[in-house]
């Protein structure tokens, strides 16, 4: 594993790592482990390195867990946040931005070795092979549902943002049939699709995407919507405590 930590506690940062890489050295794991004393610093490592998994404490000098959060979560929607922290008042807004776990101080061997345990299930290869075909220039594109961020109308084109963008001639309505039969897939609003694996929060009627861009929620079912995406936030949470039998 190649992980992170963020904390501009000296003392708290070298303890957490010694305790990281025991767990590796007894576990028989290669673990690779950068720490950072600021946000600024992690951000610019992370344009360049891809972190298995990343630990930031809630408070920090030039700014909070939670908003270097946010900030990461616009390049990376995936990757697991931990946050480590010695109050449990900020739970909620650690799963605004889909955190992972929330480690209250002092952290131990054994919940470290939680931790991974659980990281190890949810990280286990699982191929995403379905597709999205889209016809431009009468040519057939395959586009994987993990890369559509969201989709929208405009008369009977889509726009569909991913990693990539594209615009083809589709009814919206044909589009969503398809796409919302996988739970990831949702329609907030006429003409608005998204994926929930790329919501950074919603609240007050609206959806904030990862790259920042906003939308309005169908207010009729604004709390439809909302329970939709809260359920799915969790689901990555309990997969880690339900697939292979934990304890």
């Amino acid at each position: 594993m190649n992980l992170a930590i963020v904390d501009d506690n000296p003392e708290e940062l070298q303890k957490l790592y010694k305790t990281i890489m025991d767990y590796g050295r007894t576990h028989d794991v290669a673990i690779a482990c950068d720490c950072f004393a600021t946000s600024a610093a992690f951000l610019s490592a992370c344009a360049q390195i891809s972190y298995s998994f990343v630990i930031f404490d809630i408070y920090l000098q030039d700014t909070t867990g939670i908003d270097l959060a946010a900030e990461f979560r616009k390049n990376a929607p995936r990757t697991p946040i931990v946050f480590l922290t010695s109050s449990p008042e900020h739970r909620a807004d650690a799963f605004r931005v889909h955190a992972f776990d929330y480690l209250e101080k002092p952290v131990t061997g054994e919940m470290i070795a939680r931790l991974f345990d659980e990281l190890a299930i949810t990280q286990e290869e699982e191929t995403d092979t379905q597709a999205f075909s889209i016809s431009i220039d009468r040519k057939q594109i395959p586009v994987l549902y993990s890369d559509i961020r969201y989709i929208t109308s405009d008369s009977n084109y889509l726009q569909i943002q991913g990693r990539d963008v594209f615009r083809c001639r589709m009814p919206f309505r044909e589009a969503a049939s398809i796409l919302t039969q996988d739970e990831r897939f949702l329609t907030i609003n006429r003409g608005i699709l998204i994926n929930l694996d790329y919501v950074q929060h919603m609240e007050n009627a609206s959806c904030t995407m990862c790259d920042s861009t906003t939308f309005s929620i169908h207010r009729k079912n604004a709390a439809a919507i909302t329970q939709a995406y809260i359920s799915h936030q969790f689901k990555r949470r309990t997969k880690a405590l339900t697939k292979g039998g934990l304890s």
